[in-house]
């Protein structure tokens, strides 16, 4: 059996104002390939993200969050 290569990664979210930004933000991250889960905290203004970051970078999950419509950086 070989170990897991997923990794956890803390994004601070800016511009989450209601359940349905949640939902968009949950939503382009788990859209990546490479993205195993996301629990997004709306009162936090984060996204956890468990992902092998070989195949979803944290510069590619800024990314789509920008596009979505969101503000994203690595906390």
């Amino acid at each position: 059996m070989t170990e897991s290569t997923n990794r956890e990664t803390r994004l601070r979210v800016t511009g989450m104002t209601c359940m349905s930004c949640v939902r968009h933000v949950d939503h382009a991250l788990r859209d990546l390939d490479g993205v195993a889960a996301v629990q997004v905290r709306l009162r936090e203004g984060e996204a956890l993200v468990e992902h092998d970051p070989a195949r979803a970078t944290v510069d590619e999950m800024i990314a789509a969050l920008r596009d979505a419509g969101y503000d994203a950086a690595a906390a």
